[in-house]
C-alpha cells in the first residue's frame, strides 16, 4: 500500500513535510500512486511550498551568523552601531507568495540594510550631495581597504535590492528601471514573487559574505 493511501483529502491542507527525505519520499510515492490528479496537484504545491520554506529558513540562519560574526569583527575594531538589527532578520522569513507579500517583505529588508549601515555615516566623510547608508559603507571600504580591492558584489547586490524597493509602488509609481531590474534578475511577467523574493536573500547573503571575507 502506497503511503498516500493512509492520508485523507482533509490531510493535504495541512500537511508538513519537514525534512528533504519526508519530501523525496512522498515524491516518490506520488510517482506510483493512482490518487486523482487533483489531489495529486495539492501534494505537489505543499511539497514545493515545504521546499522554498526550507531553502528559505536555510538561508536566513545563514544571514543570521554571518551578520554576527561582522557585528563582532567591527566591534573589535572599535565600529559599534552596525550591524546590530538581528532580531529583524526574523521577518526575512515570511513568504512571498502574492505582490502585497513582496512589497513588506523588501521594505524590510531594505529597512534591515539601512540600520546596519547608518553608523558608518559617522566615520567616513560623505561625498557631497550623497547621504545613503550604502555610500557610507562604500567610503568605509575605500578608505580602509583602497578603492577597488573589494568584491563589486558587497555594494552592487544592495543597490540592486533597494532599486527593487525605490522604484516600485507603495514607495513610488512602478517604473520602467524597476521592471528592467527585475529582468536582468532572471524574472519576467507573470513575476513568481517567491523566487524573487528568495533571489533578493541570495543577493544579500552574497554581499555580507564578501564583506566578511574582506574586513576578516
Amino acid at each position: 500500500m502506497s503511503i498516500l493511501h493512509l492520508l485523507d483529502d482533509s490531510d493535504f491542507e495541512e500537511m508538513i513535510i519537514t525534512t528533504n527525505i519526508g519530501i523525496k519520499l512522498i515524491n516518490r510515492e506520488m510517482g506510483k500512486s493512482t490518487l486523482p490528479e487533483n489531489i495529486k496537484i495539492q501534494i505537489d504545491r505543499i511539497l514545493k511550498g515545504q521546499s522554498h520554506k526550507e531553502k528559505t529558513l536555510s538561508i536566513v540562519e545563514k544571514i543570521v551568523e554571518i551578520r554576527r560574526s561582522i557585528k563582532n569583527i567591527f566591534k573589535d575594531k572599535g565600529i559599534k552601531n552596525v550591524f546590530q538589527s538581528n532580531e529583524d532578520v526574523v521577518y526575512l522569513l515570511k513568504p512571498c507568495n502574492n505582490e502585497y507579500d513582496f512589497n513588506n517583505f523588501i521594505l524590510v529588508m531594505c529597512g534591515i540594510i539601512n540600520k546596519d549601515l547608518e553608523g558608518f555615516k559617522k566615520i567616513v566623510t560623505m561625498p557631497d550631495g550623497r547621504t545613503g547608508s550604502i555610500v557610507a559603507l562604500e567610503e568605509y571600504l575605500k578608505s580602509e581597504y583602497g578603492e577597488n580591492t573589494y568584491n563589486p558584489a558587497i555594494i552592487t547586490n544592495l543597490r540592486d535590492i533597494f532599486t527593487l524597493r525605490s522604484q516600485k509602488f507603495p514607495i513610488h509609481v512602478d517604473t520602467t528601471e524597476w521592471m528592467k531590474k527585475v529582468v536582468s534578475l532572471g524574472f519576467v511577467p507573470p513575476i513568481n514573487w517567491q523566487g524573487l523574493g528568495f533571489k533578493c536573500l541570495e543577493l544579500y547573503f552574497e554581499s555580507i559574505s564578501n564583506t566578511f571575507t574582506k574586513i576578516l
